[in-house]
């Protein structure tokens, strides 16, 4: 074979390798272009953008990601609401939140239910302080009636005082007064 034939059969060969190489890159290129438009309409999905296609076009993994932070958009909107919006954060949230909400929500039980013991407490108190200060009112009206009818009775020799019967039933009259005063 002399190297005229050589080259017209290895032209053509290598002619035919470069068309498939060409044809080859082409769909490579398609294939790629494809990939990117896939991607491009991931990320506008993922980022919200209006006439998005669905979530659906993107990878497992994206898929994922993007749940995942919308959950997190979704209860971090029930924690934020005025009034606590319950069943958003049971729906949205993840356990460890969910937890984290019931202990808060515990804690504040306990805390109003505190708050009413120690105001029932406080009216008792001031119950028992009322009582104890109409008690010594009384008592001292009793001490200062007393008082009066012994400086009004008589002294003896020895200077002891001379209580008769009638300076006993004024003592005791003085008490029952004073106890029905008071």
């Amino acid at each position: 074979m002399n190297a005229l034939a050589f080259l017209k059969v290895g032209g053509g060969v290598v002619t035919v390798l470069a068309v498939l190489a060409v044809v080859w890159l082409w769909r490579d290129h398609q294939r790629l272009a494809g990939l990117q438009a896939d991607h491009r309409a991931c990320l506008a999905a993922v980022n919200g953008e209006r006439g998005s296609k669905p979530l659906t076009v993107c990878d497992g993994a994206i898929l994922a990601a993007a749940e995942g932070r919308d959950r997190a958009r979704a209860c971090d909107a029930a924690l934020a609401a005025e009034p606590e919006n319950a069943f958003g954060i049971q729906q949205a949230c993840s356990a460890p939140v969910k937890r984290l909400v019931a202990d808060r929500d515990a804690a504040r039980q306990e805390r109003d239910g505190d708050k009413a013991d120690l105001s029932k407490l406080q009216r008792e108190q001031a119950g028992a302080i009322a009582r104890a200060e109409a008690r010594g009112l009384t008592q001292a009206q009793r001490i200062a009636n007393a008082q009066v009818v012994i400086s009004a009775q008589p002294r003896g020799d020895d200077g002891l005082l001379l209580c008769a019967d009638d300076c006993l039933r004024q003592l005791s009259e003085g008490s029952a007064a004073a106890a029905a005063g008071g």
